[in-house]
């Protein structure tokens, strides 16, 4: 199996977030998209094992996302983007990689959504 890449994603979550420039906007969740993307260094002994030890578990990942996006308010789509970054990053095994979108659906008339990535080789270094 060499030469084979493996990539864990999580497409269109919802996560339901205090998020906003004003204090009133901030009030109320929004709900967010999350797209998320690992890349580990090498295949995951789950492709041989099938045990979930082996692997990360995304139901764990999507709980512990959401458990820290309720109790922190955050203004910018940016902000939230880089420290969900930091967080699923220490959960993470080391030398993966990671790609984090967040989508959301401003109250913008003929906007339906705007995005934020951010990618890191090594994530660990950020």
């Amino acid at each position: 199996m060499k030469n084979i890449s493996a990539v864990l994603a999580i497409q269109d979550y919802k996560l339901h977030v205090n998020l906003g420039v004003t204090a009133k906007e901030r009030t109320k969740k929004q709900v967010i998209l999350l797209n998320l993307k690992i890349f580990f260094p090498k295949l995951p002994l789950a492709c041989k094992s099938d045990k979930l030890q082996d692997t990360i578990c995304y139901q764990k990942l999507t709980e512990d996302i959401n458990k820290f996006c309720a109790k922190r308010k955050f203004q910018l789509l940016e902000y939230l983007t880089a420290e969900l970054l930091v967080f699923i990053a220490a959960k993470l095994p080391n030398r993966c990689k990671i790609e984090l979108t967040l989508v959301k659906k401003p109250n913008i008339l003929g906007l339906k959504n705007c995005f934020f990535t951010l990618a890191n080789a090594n994530i660990h270094n950020f």
